[in-house]
Parts: C-alpha cells; sequence; structure tokens
C-alpha cells in the first residue's frame, strides 16, 4: 500500500485520519487541553450531530457535550475518522 510517497510494508499500521470537526462514525479522544482525561484517553464514537452539540455513545451509554460554542471550538477534543 502506498501512502503519500511512501510505501507502507505490512507490518505498519495507517495513522488514523485527524478530522476538524466530529462526524457520525468518528472517534473522540481527549486533547492535551482537557482538564479531566489523560491526551488521546477514548470518549467515545459519535453517533449524531445536532447543530453545535455532539452525541455520542460510550461503553453502551449515551451521552453529548458541546464541540462549538459561538466563537471557538472546544478544544478538550480530538477527531479521528
Amino acid at each position: 500500500m502506498q501512502l503519500g510517497n511512501r510505501l507502507l510494508s505490512g507490518n505498519e499500521q495507517e495513522m488514523p485520519m485527524r478530522i476538524f470537526k466530529p462526524v457520525p462514525g468518528c472517534l473522540i479522544t481527549a486533547s492535551a487541553k482537557h482538564q479531566t482525561k489523560a491526551p488521546g484517553e477514548r470518549i467515545g464514537i459519535c453517533t449524531k450531530m445536532d447543530g453545535n452539540i455532539c452525541v455520542f455513545t460510550s461503553e453502551g451509554n449515551t451521552d453529548r457535550f458541546i464541540w462549538q460554542f459561538s466563537r471557538h471550538k472546544n478544544d478538550w477534543y480530538t477527531y479521528q475518522a
């Protein structure tokens, strides 16, 4: 498999693609700016977007958070496709 100009061997794993806003199906992780979780800790999987609210599931439970405020994005979270 080729990634950019570099060939990946069979034992290398592809890095997940980082995205800038949550979409249904993306992985949500804690960023280095998160106040209560370790950086990279899994938060959950986005199931639905409702305006600036991200609905997600984690261990069978459904929860939500505000991913974008009126003037800036919530920098506690990162998103991966």
